[in-house]
């Protein structure tokens, strides 16, 4: 897409800072790690954490995958079939880029005071990544595909709004450093700029 405002190689080589900046414990990931935990943390309580233990779920496989046979379905229901393969492409390659190779690799331990129990290395979120690229690039497909202005805002407030809180969820909760969930966001970015590059739908 030629309109895109932020090259997807920009993006990348963001995430790429990130990713070493974790990896050599560079001290300027802890003042973002520590940031997250003295305003993204407030009041603990279980009422809050019973809370975000169902936002979080928003970004699990189950619940991504569901969402995103809704997308396949009304892509196919809407004749726009030739975006369905690249966008299940794309879902699929996020939860393996970030599970089997990049957390692996990176080999960050998550945060010791985690509110629910979570296996599996830090960095970088795959519910980050996930949710970036499921609801993001559904919102890219509807900013493609329809032409009402406040269809278009709508659907991104919302899905904005699922992003966000599902990253917070993962900083509340204490399963991952907010400097986890913002390399998935990233790179959950990074990839839906090179899917609308290179797809014309």
């Amino acid at each position: 897409m030629k309109r895109m405002q932020v090259p997807a190689l920009w993006v990348l080589l963001l995430f790429i800072i990130f990713s070493v900046s974790v990896y050599f414990a560079i001290p300027w990931i802890r003042w973002v790690d520590n940031f997250g935990e003295t305003f993204l943390r407030p009041n603990t309580i279980p009422k809050n954490v019973h809370i975000f233990e169902s936002i979080t779920r928003l970004g699990s496989a189950p619940y991504l995958g569901v969402f995103i046979l809704m997308v396949i379905a009304v892509l196919w229901f809407c004749q726009k079939k030739r975006a369905i393969l690249p966008y299940l492409v794309a879902n699929l390659f996020s939860a393996v880029l970030v599970e089997l190779i990049l957390k692996p690799f990176i080999h960050r331990l998550r945060p010791s005071y985690g509110l629910i129990i979570q296996s599996g290395y830090s960095f970088p979120s795959g519910h980050a990544a996930a949710v970036t690229v499921a609801y993001g690039l559904a919102f890219g497909l509807s900013c493609y595909y329809l032409k009402e202005t406040w269809h278009r805002l709508i659907i991104g407030i919302l899905f904005g709004s699922l992003i966000l809180l599902v990253m917070w969820s993962r900083v509340y909760l204490g399963v991952h450093y907010l400097s986890d969930v913002l390399g998935g966001f990233i790179l959950g970015t990074a990839q839906i700029l090179f899917i609308l590059r290179w797809n014309r739908w």
